[in-house]
């Protein structure tokens, strides 16, 4: 699962404001919305057998202050303060084996193919498969309605599934991404990768983007790693 920053910031929103007023606009806006939320019980799209395991986050946005509180949580044991002013555009920060309160986000392979079975799920718009094979990507063109069992199939011929925005249908994915815009002012997406063993789905690549990794699932790992710069930039356009 991979959040990360969008080109509509909010400087392009509003070029009027300063950054201080920009940034008490954002928390303003982000409180005003956990005020609305909390006129009703969340859905929070979790199996019954698991409501149990996050009881305590019936009520989310109202356990947070200010977004930086959000952060405290995704990225324990590591405080947000520390994590700026130490990692960010600095170098990568891996976190594993962690214990203690966590942002619940029930996303999976048999979750998505369980959302294809209720809802009209197509290629292209809502999800792309594609390989990584000698060094070269291979994209499966596929159209249509994403069926279970079309998306299996291409599982089991190793290739990855791209699914864009699953936000719209997990209520703990669109929470986080509202922390995190209230955050930074500026848009945030998010992708899932559903990805077999053994397998792997992009080439290597860099990303022009803030990008926070959350592995879902215990099959694979993911390897990231600081590359050169490939271009320079004073800060115009």
């Amino acid at each position: 699962m991979k959040f990360g920053n969008q080109s509509g910031n909010a400087d392009q929103r509003e070029p009027q404001l300063d950054n201080l007023t920009r940034a008490l606009l954002a928390e303003i806006r982000c409180k005003n919305s956990f005020k609305m939320s909390s006129k009703g019980p969340s859905k929070t799209g979790v199996p019954p057998k698991k409501r149990q395991k996050v009881a305590a986050w019936k009520n989310r946005g109202a356990l947070f202050r200010h977004p930086s509180e959000f952060m405290n949580v995704l990225l324990a044991p590591t405080r947000f303060d520390v994590f700026t002013r130490e990692y960010w555009e600095k170098k990568p920060l891996v976190l594993s084996k962690r214990e203690g309160a966590s942002w619940p986000i029930h996303f999976s392979k048999s979750t998505f193919f369980g959302l294809a079975k209720a809802k009209v799920i197509l290629f292209e718009r809502d999800v792309a498969a594609c390989k990584y094979v000698a060094g070269e990507r291979v994209n499966f063109d596929r159209a249509g309605r994403a069926t279970e069992a079309k998306m299996q199939k291409l599982y089991d011929d190793g290739a990855t599934l791209q699914i864009h925005q699953p936000q719209r249908w997990v209520d703990g994915i669109w929470e986080a991404l509202e922390q995190l815009e209230c955050l930074f002012g500026c848009l945030v997406g998010s992708n899932a990768y559903i990805t077999p063993p053994s397998s792997q789905g992009l080439a290597p690549h860099h990303d022009d983007v803030e990008v926070f990794v959350l592995q879902l699932e215990e099959a694979g790992f993911c390897r990231s790693r600081m590359g050169k710069a490939v271009a320079s930039w004073n800060g115009s356009l």
